[in-house]
């Protein structure tokens, strides 16, 4: 059985500004240092246990924010869509 699954357009704008965000976190550096390329240098500093520890839990950190940045776009796109439907009652009809 195929089940048809609608996306809304505000959905897709959500998605699409929270996969900027989640590029913006992971590739860039910014003021937080959440980088990879930053907690690799960090790591660096670290003695070679823990920094295989934090090698190893990268892949895990990547997946965290790409997947949580899904989870919140697809929520944020519904939560918009409930504004706007709710928005569209409220709004007097001019004929």
């Amino acid at each position: 059985m195929i089940t048809k699954i609608k996306i809304k357009l505000s959905t897709i704008i959500s998605l699409c500004a929270m996969s900027f965000i989640a590029y913006y976190i992971l590739v860039c550096d910014n003021v937080f240092n959440a980088s990879v390329s930053a907690i690799i240098a960090w790591s660096h500093q670290l003695s070679m246990n823990k920094h295989l520890a934090v090698l190893a839990l990268i892949p895990i950190y990547i997946a965290v924010i790409i997947f949580g940045a899904a989870l919140l776009g697809i929520y944020l796109g519904g939560l918009l869509q409930a504004i706007i439907k709710s928005y569209k009652r409220r709004a007097p009809q001019q004929s």
